[in-house]
């Protein structure tokens, strides 16, 4: 069992995501579902640690160096939106993958 949650809100900083004229930045929603997680979680009892948690861009070789030490047990999810045009009909923008134990 996991005791600890790792929340990745994807783009961030100059990253803003996909489609540049988007009305809302995907960096922004990404953070903001991210946010709304984390205090889920918390409300239930996990400990949670956020890769980021303001508008700060985050390489992808940090993001996959997780926060926590090997030995915890935890899950990871990260969370980005997809960017997709006013005909899209399905939108994917959270997935999960748990640590093994070592």
């Amino acid at each position: 069992m996991f005791t600890t949650v790792v929340v990745d809100p994807g783009h961030g900083g100059h990253d803003v995501g996909g489609i540049p004229e988007n009305i809302i930045p995907e960096k922004d929603v990404a953070l903001d579902v991210g946010k709304r997680v984390q205090k889920h979680l918390e409300a239930a009892g996990l400990r949670v640690v956020m890769t980021r948690s303001d508008d700060t861009f985050i390489s992808l070789g940090e993001r996959v160096r997780s926060p926590m030490p090997s030995a915890t047990p935890s899950f990871s999810v990260s969370i980005s939106t997809t960017a997709l045009r006013a005909e899209a009909r399905v939108l994917r923008f959270i997935t999960a993958r748990r640590r093994a134990r070592r």
